[in-house]
């Protein structure tokens, strides 16, 4: 893996849309209220104001960023701003060739992916993966790795840590795994609960 630069980051949640039912979050349940897109005077921040925060990487998140028709719209503005580096993060479902490429040309530089394990039970546990999911996220994470050189993408994993893929060596089959290719980084996150978690997956709560 290779190290990243630290830069000053600023996330910006377009939607609260999800097409993922993960049980420790919220977008995830179509019961949740709020699941919506976010406003553009939420999304298109000023290039004064990024430079007064010192911005240099914008993030964008959700819900799931890549619901947004208009996402290559968003990365676009930024683009035209002094950051240095506009990622999205995505569980993976909806990314093909033609989208990397959509996303890239309107000025993304990196993708990183949600992901806690590609282990069928846990992936079930929580994420309500089923294999066919499973195969599709992985697939799509293999495709974005085999375009990182030709479009210079910072691609990385960011890891949800609970009870369900803590223990049976599955975060170092994780790893084990990503070795096989030129992955950036890895970031591990431990289950916060926000309320929702405990009332709704207690069960994942480290």
């Amino acid at each position: 893996m290779n190290l990243i630069a630290q830069q000053n980051s600023l996330v910006v949640d377009v939607t609260y849309n999800c097409n993922a039912k993960c049980h420790y979050c919220q977008w995830g349940n179509n019961k949740t209220a709020g699941r919506v897109n976010q406003p553009d005077e939420y999304i298109y921040i000023s290039n004064d104001t990024l430079k007064h925060l010192q911005t240099d990487r914008i993030v964008f998140s959700g819900g799931e960023p890549l619901l947004r028709q208009d996402l290559e719209k968003i990365i676009a503005h930024y683009k035209q701003t002094n950051v240095v580096s506009i990622v999205a993060i995505t569980n993976g479902f909806l990314l093909n060739q033609q989208r990397i490429e959509s996303l890239v040309n309107a000025g993304l530089t990196g993708i990183t992916f949600s992901i806690d394990s590609f282990e069928p039970t846990t992936a079930f546990e929580t994420r309500s993966y089923n294999q066919i999911q499973i195969e599709k996220v992985k697939s799509n994470f293999i495709l974005a790795l085999s375009l990182k050189e030709k479009h210079k993408l910072e691609i990385g994993i960011n890891v949800v840590l609970s009870s369900a893929n803590i223990q049976n060596k599955q975060i170092e089959n994780l790893i084990s795994f990503t070795n096989n290719f030129p992955l950036d980084w890895i970031k591990f996150q431990p289950i916060f609960d926000d309320g929702y978690v405990g009332a709704n997956a207690p069960h994942l709560l480290l």
